[in-house]
């Protein structure tokens, strides 16, 4: 399935101002069986929205160039369980990300930046972690979900898995806040929190 000519397998484009990936002719017809295959973002074309969109590009990308063909043709890995359509896709006030946005995100810029290895990002970042959030991947970060994913994994997830995690999260934040995709760092502080009395792992 892997298209390795010059021109990428994917783009990002848009549709009525609705932005929307594009997969090449190549991929459309081995992965989907159609012509052109489009998959709508949901989100307004924003200089925001864009560069969430091409930061899910890039990942399907990297992963349809892979040796390994690591590339899911659900796009669930990319883009959690759905886009997240709570809000309207022509509001053009900057909104907070999504936990799954920022995750999805920065797993793919730590693997980019080979601060971690291959193994570790598909084991530890889009398996074990990845599960972990995904029944929050369409919430917008706040302080209150931050308190609600500590809380509740707290009662199943063992202490030393669940504070790296959150460590990674406070990391995470940190660089959106850098990079102003989003206000302020949620997960500070929050790797220190969980409640040992109630983990029954450890």
């Amino acid at each position: 399935m892997t298209d390795r000519s010059s021109q990428p397998s994917i783009k990002v484009g848009t549709d009525k101002k609705i932005l929307r990936l594009q997969f090449s002719r190549k991929i459309s017809r081995e992965a989907y069986g159609k012509n052109q295959f489009y998959k709508s973002l949901g989100r307004s074309d924003t200089p925001e929205n864009r560069r969430w969109a091409e930061n899910i590009a890039r990942h399907i990308q990297q992963d349809i160039d892979h040796p390994d063909n690591l590339f899911d043709l659900t796009l669930e890995k990319y883009l959690g369980i759905k886009i997240n359509l709570a809000s309207s896709p022509l509001v053009e006030t900057k909104a907070e990300l999504t936990i799954g946005e920022l995750w999805l995100e920065f797993a793919e810029y730590k693997l980019k930046t080979r601060q971690i290895h291959q193994t570790t990002y598909k084991t530890t970042y889009m398996r074990m972690f990845f599960n972990w959030l995904k029944p929050y991947f369409n919430k917008p970060l706040s302080r209150e979900l931050a308190e609600q994913i500590v809380f509740e994994l707290s009662q199943t997830v063992y202490k030393g898995n669940l504070k790296k995690m959150l460590g990674l999260l406070a990391e995470a934040c940190d660089r959106a806040v850098h990079n102003e995709w989003i206000s302020k760092n949620y997960f500070l502080g929050c790797e220190t929190v969980s409640n040992p009395q109630k983990n029954p792992i450890n």
